[in-house]
Formats: C-alpha cells, structure tokens, sequence
C-alpha cells in the first residue's frame, strides 16, 4: 500500500510539473505541443465507462492512473482488458470494447465497424510521423491513431567505435556520424581495420555488421534498396517487377562484394547472431530489437549503443520494417467523447511518460520530449526517432480482389534464398531477376490476379 501511495504521488507531481511547462511550450516553438492543443477538449458524457483494450497490461493500469490524476472526476473511467494480438482476430471478441489497439495491417478489415476520431485531431495526424503511419489507413476518414513502433533497428557500438579513433560527430544531426552514414563508408573502413588488425577487449575483429541473411522479412531492408519498392502505389496491380528489381539486386550483389567478415573460416552465410554480438562484442555494427536485452548487456559489459537510421546504400536511404499498433474507436461506443479523450490523454505528454516508463516506444512528434519533466533513456529517445525512418507493411489491395493484399506476396512466398545468393554472389542478378517474377507470376495466377505486364504475356 506505501508503495502504491508513493508511486501516486510521483505521478501526480510529474502531471503537475508537465502541465506548468504545457502552457508556454507551444508558444516556444514546441510543435509537438502545439499539435496536441489543437485538439478540442470535449465535455466528457455523464457516467461514462470507457472499455479499453491494450496488448500490454501494465500499460493500461498505468494509464488508468494517469487518467484518473489528469480528470479526478472521473477517475473510474477507463477499464482495462488485455488482447492477445497473436491470436486470430474475430470482431466479435471487440463487442464490448470502446477503444481498441490493433496492428495497423488489420484496421483495413474493421473499418465498417469503426467510428472516426475527432475531426480536431486531423493537425495531429498530418504530422509527417503520423501521417506516414497512417495515410493508407486513414484515407477517407481518420480512424487509426498510430500509437508505437516495435522491430529493428541499426545500431553501432560506441565504446568500440572510439577506441578505433572514428569520428562520431553528426553534422546533419539525423542520429548517424558522418564517418558511417553509408555501407560503402563503412566498408572503407573495415579495409583499413582488417589492414591494421584492430583489437577490441584484446581480440581482433573478425565480424563488421551480421547481415539478417536468415530473416527474410527483416533482408527486405536491403534487397529492397535504391528507392526500389516491390509494392507502390495505390493498389496491388501496381506492382515494379521493371529493370529497378534488376538494379536492387545489383546493388545488393556488389553489397555483398564487401568483407563483411575477416576470418575465412567462418562461413560467409552463418545466421543473424545478434545475441552473441550483443552479449560479447563480437562487432561495431548490428541490428536490435526493441525487445532483446541491450540494456542488460550494456551494464554488465560496460559498453555504450547507440541507435540509428540504417546507412545508405548507393546514396539512397534503407529503412526496415517495422509492426506498428494504433487505437481506434469502436463505432457502437456509448461514450465518443470521453474516447476521444482518453486518446488525446495517449498522446499527451503525460501518455507518452506512462508509454515509455512501460518499455513501449511511443510513435510521436519528438519534439513532444522537449517538454521538462520527462524521464527517458538516451536509448528511449533514439529509438524514437530512429523509428521515424523505418517503414510499417504496405496495405494495398489488389482491385480486382480487394480481400488479397499485395503484401502477401511477401506473406506467401519465401524469396529469402534467392536474395542470399544474390548476396553471397552465388547467384547472378540477372538469374534472381527471372525467378522471383515466375513466383510472383505463379502466384497471381493462383490468386485468380491479373496484372499487366507480368501474368498477360
């Protein structure tokens, strides 16, 4: 009970101390705010319950606590239910729930059953963060309020890094030194260590970045590269099987040209082993999860990471993919405007600390963290806006049958082994070009799909 009583009263101070600093943030250039108090504060309805549901349980206690701090009068408001975001969604199992956080690649199915936000909220959702995470969504009406982000990211050991005498300032300030803001750079670098026979905790190093040769989803970073994109545009039909998947995967053959590992005796196609990266130090470059143990590895090893953007590659960005989760309102609600608060509550600052103190990395305007008051890890705030230039699952459906999406292609079909090779330059471009068209060929044809140019020879 003390601990409770004491963990109110932070709360309640951290509340008070934001909302001091709330009210002349936006004046002092904090777009991030000032976004946020463009959203009207709607009389909440008399006796309102609202059923919420989340896929993280301390969250949405927490969240309940900040509430209830924020609005005492109504401090019963929000009931918390848990869901397993796993499980095979039925909209039956949403019935009796006001607010609800889904995968944004499962909104599209629930649209008819959904009650728009607020339309003050759309300033929000036109904040180039939002907007990117929820355009295909939210194309007629905004029903989807992105909320957080979860997958990998790049990440480079600073403790390493320094002891090699790299640079590390950042003058374009996007989070990536200068010194290894693209592969080729880095490349160049590794020549010059495996040159020299650098040492790190008195061993040399034989790994430079573990490419996730075994994942086929998290590759699409780099097969995909050059502006490529398998999937574009409006629908499912406009898929580029075009001379640009030819020069994807010639750039990703000279990528793979580099000695990404010194010791010949390694195999060149081992698997993603981030843990033992992560654990031993095993190399300046890797990529994370933001669910894998970083921070207990950088305690007990007494080493510093740092987040990032993925380098370029042939001068153009990268971005991974990333699983993104919003809320949205279930349009039988009783009580519209007391969601629509609990929503604009997620999104304030007093949300986002009970977002972050949850380990959830909230998708937000980072200069929302400006206001004082806020406790976030270094990490926490690089991932944040690390996450801004990944990108979620495209959404398109295909015209003709707008139950199949373009991203099953994905889904259904492993082109892991052909985008390896290609790496490994086992494989020809040229080979891998005409066998992923004949899969993604064989598989419209199986769909009932007819697209120009690829299956109407």
């Amino acid at each position: 009970m003390k601990n409770k009583t004491i963990k109110i009263i932070i709360n309640l101070l951290l509340i008070i101390l934001l909302a001091s600093c709330n009210s002349s943030a936006c004046k002092s250039g904090n777009t991030g705010l000032c976004e946020l108090e463009k959203i009207k504060k709607l009389k909440i309805e008399e006796s309102a319950k609202i059923k919420i549901g989340v896929f993280n349980e301390g969250f949405g206690n927490d969240l309940r606590e900040s509430f209830a701090l924020a609005y005492p009068k109504y401090k019963d408001l929000l009931e918390i239910s848990v869901i397993d975001f796993n499980n095979s969604l039925d909209l039956s199992d949403f019935n009796d729930l006001d607010l609800i956080q889904l995968r944004s690649e499962v909104v599209p199915l629930y649209i008819n059953n959904l009650l728009p936000l607020d339309d003050s909220f759309e300033s929000l959702l036109h904040n180039p963060v939002l907007e990117k995470l929820a355009a295909q969504i939210n194309q007629d009406k905004n029903y989807f309020l992105p909320f957080d982000s979860e997958g990998l990211i790049f990440a480079y050991n600073k403790t390493m890094l320094e002891s090699f005498n790299v640079d590390l300032s950042d003058s374009n300030n996007d989070g990536l030194p200068d010194a290894i803001d693209s592969f080729e750079k880095i490349a160049d670098l590794a020549k010059s260590w495996r040159k020299d026979q650098v040492k790190y905790l008195d061993e040399e190093i034989n790994e430079i970045f573990s490419f996730p040769l075994n994942d086929r989803l998290a590759m699409l970073a780099f097969f995909e590269n050059n502006d490529y994109r398998l999937i574009q545009g409006s629908s499912g039909e406009m898929i580029d099987l075009s001379s640009n998947l030819y020069k994807a995967l010639d750039n990703l053959k000279t990528l793979g040209q580099d000695k990404w590992r010194f010791d010949e005796s390694l195999e060149n196609d081992l698997f993603w082993n981030y843990e033992e990266i992560l654990k031993n130090q095993k190399a300046p470059f890797l990529l994370v999860g933001n669910w894998m143990h970083y921070d207990h590895y950088q305690k007990s090893k007494a080493y510093e990471l740092v987040f990032s953007k993925l380098p370029q590659l042939n001068n153009k960005d990268l971005a991974l993919l990333s699983s993104v989760s919003g809320f949205v309102i279930n349009k039988n609600t009783s009580y519209p405007n007391a969601a629509n608060m609990v929503l604009l509550h997620i999104k304030s600052p007093e949300g986002v600390q009970v977002t972050v103190n949850n380990g959830i990395i909230p998708t937000i305007n980072k200069d929302l963290l400006k206001v004082e008051g806020f406790k976030i890890s270094d990490n926490t705030k690089q991932q944040i806006k690390a996450y801004q230039y990944s990108e979620p699952a495209p959404l398109q459906a295909f015209e003709q049958k707008p139950e199949v999406r373009a991203w099953d292609i994905y889904l259904e079909n492993n082109f892991n082994e052909i985008i390896k090779d290609v790496f490994l330059n086992k494989k020809e471009p040229v080979v891998a070009y005409s066998e992923i068209k004949k899969i993604i060929k064989d598989w419209l044809d199986l769909q009932g799909i007819v697209v120009e140019g690829v299956n109407n020879d």
